[in-house]
């Protein structure tokens, strides 16, 4: 009814398809209908259209070049799209980089050495040196589960938590207690964490709790001794809402 109202005598479609650019400047056009980016489309009130091979080509050989200028500027939006994340992700890694402590004890009764690389830009690998008193250092090592962006704000929550709760509880227990609550209740995303936590004092002797982290080593007269899970992985279950009791979960002493 349209084509009797506006008086169309002819109308030609090209439909305009994805075009594939090869790393050989090779192209190559999607048939698919989900890769039809639409049509070239024309119509005439003069007269009958010339859908002779001549002007058939001519017509598909502009539908080529159309897509191909459709396709250049997909993939250059791509492109920024692609390097504003990955500046977005090093500001990201930097930012995680300062979590970790800029400098460990190597004078004294207590010295620290540690290291870790992201096997992305970012992760959720954390480990921390702290000094409770001066007779006392606290260490925790950390993995949350998962990589990249989620895993790197779960960790900076899981430091906080520590910085918070670790000078003030006297049961190692209560820490991850606490630390635990506070994961799960402002942590919307369903990453979980290991931890294992660790005191020394001046006198040689270590505390420390295992939350489902794999099971640190003790060097020690040259024998070596694995110092395996006492609890579930931090952030799995809330305290509050589950009932979980860790204050059965036993911390362990070693001199």
């Amino acid at each position: 009814k349209s084509v009797m109202d506006l008086e169309l005598r002819s109308v030609v479609c090209v439909p305009l398809v994805r075009i594939r650019i090869g790393q050989q400047h090779e192209t190559s056009a999607l048939t698919t209908m989900n890769d039809t980016l639409g049509v070239l489309y024309m119509d005439s009130r003069v007269g009958d259209a010339d859908l002779s091979a001549g002007n058939r080509e001519l017509l598909q050989s502009l539908a080529m070049e159309t897509s191909t200028v459709l396709e250049n500027a997909r993939l250059m939006s791509e492109e920024r799209v692609k390097r504003r994340m990955e500046q977005e992700l090093s500001i990201a890694r930097d930012m995680q980089r300062t979590m970790l402590p800029a400098r460990l004890p190597e004078t004294g009764w207590f010295c620290a050495f540690a290291s870790s690389q992201a096997c992305f830009q970012v992760g959720g690998d954390y480990y921390d040196v702290m000094e409770l008193s001066e007779s006392l250092w606290g260490t925790v090592v950390a993995d949350v589960s998962g990589k990249g962006v989620s895993a790197a704000l779960l960790t900076s929550l899981l430091q906080g938590a520590f910085f918070a709760t670790a000078g003030h509880a006297s049961q190692l227990s209560e820490i991850m207690v606490r630390v635990n609550r506070y994961i799960c209740e402002r942590s919307q995303m369903r990453n979980y964490a290991t931890v294992f936590y660790c005191t020394v004092d001046k006198e040689g002797n270590a505390r420390w709790i295992n939350a489902g982290h794999c099971p640190p080593v003790i060097l020690q007269d040259g024998e070596v001794t694995e110092l395996r899970a006492t609890g579930l992985p931090v952030g799995m279950f809330c305290t509050s809402t589950y009932g979980v009791d860790w204050s059965n979960f036993p911390s362990r002493r070693s001199s």
